[in-house]
C-alpha cells in the first residue's frame, strides 16, 4: 500500500473557484505525507490479502463526500479487472468502504475528495 496521488487542483499549486479562502494556498508537502499517514494508518487496518488468487497490485480510484464518505462505488483503474484480479481488487474495495467516514482534515476537502490509491501486497 504505497502510491497514492489526489486529484485536485490545489495539490498542483492551482487555486480553486470553489475553495474556501482558507485554503486557497498550495497544499505543502507535510500536509499531503500527513493527509497519506491518515489514510494509510485507517486502510492498513482492514486490508487483507486474499485467500484466493495470486495478489496483485491494484490501483483504485474513489470519490468522498465532505463528510468523509463514499460518493459511489471504488473503481478499478488497474489493471484490467478480469477474473485473476478480482480478489486483491474486492479486499482493496472491502478495505475503502470500511474505513468510510474517512476522518481528513476539512478545510483541505479540495484535496482528498478523490482518491489514487495502489494497493501493493509487497508492502503490506
Amino acid at each position: 500500500m504505497v502510491g497514492w496521488s489526489v486529484v485536485s487542483d490545489l495539490s498542483r499549486g492551482k487555486r480553486s473557484a470553489q475553495a474556501p479562502k482558507a485554503v486557497q494556498e498550495p497544499i505543502g508537502q507535510s500536509e499531503l505525507v500527513q493527509i497519506k499517514s491518515m489514510i494509510t494508518s485507517c486502510l492498513r487496518k482492514h486490508w487483507r490479502l486474499p485467500k484466493t488468487g495470486r495478489p496483485v497490485v491494484v490501483t483504485l480510484r474513489w470519490d468522498l463526500g465532505e463528510d468523509g464518505r463514499l460518493l459511489g462505488q471504488p473503481r478499478i483503474v488497474n489493471p484490467e479487472p478480469t477474473p485473476d484480479i478480482m480478489p486483491s481488487a474486492n479486499q482493496a474495495i472491502r478495505a475503502v468502504r470500511a474505513c468510510q467516514p474517512f476522518r481528513l482534515p476539512a478545510a483541505r476537502y479540495s484535496v482528498w475528495k478523490t482518491i489514487i490509491w495502489d494497493f501493493d501486497p509487497r508492502a503490506n
